[in-house]
């Protein structure tokens, strides 16, 4: 999720196509997307971008040793004023 602004700018563009690239190689982007939610809740986070692993190793290995998501997450520092994860299994209360 990116926080809320007026327009994005281009350094965050590029970071999101990059990571757009990245998320391909080891995952299954579904239903990606502006939030509109009317309730007021969001936080001030505008995109939504969903990522689905195979399996736990896959997971794992994306955020701890993928040089390319690596450099991704510290390449947004200066541009996402916030960014939010949520990690879930589906059908897992």
């Amino acid at each position: 999720m990116s926080p809320q602004r007026n327009s994005l700018p281009k350094p965050l563009i590029l970071s999101i196509v990059a990571f757009l690239g990245l998320i391909a190689l080891f995952t299954l982007l579904k239903n990606p997307g502006k939030q509109n939610s009317p309730e007021g809740l969001t936080g001030g986070m505008t995109h939504i971008f969903m990522e689905e692993f195979k399996n736990e190793e896959d997971r794992k290995y994306y955020l701890e040793k993928d040089p390319v998501h690596l450099a991704f997450v510290k390449s947004i520092g200066d541009v996402v004023k916030k960014a939010q994860v949520v990690d879930f299994t589906p059908g897992v209360f």
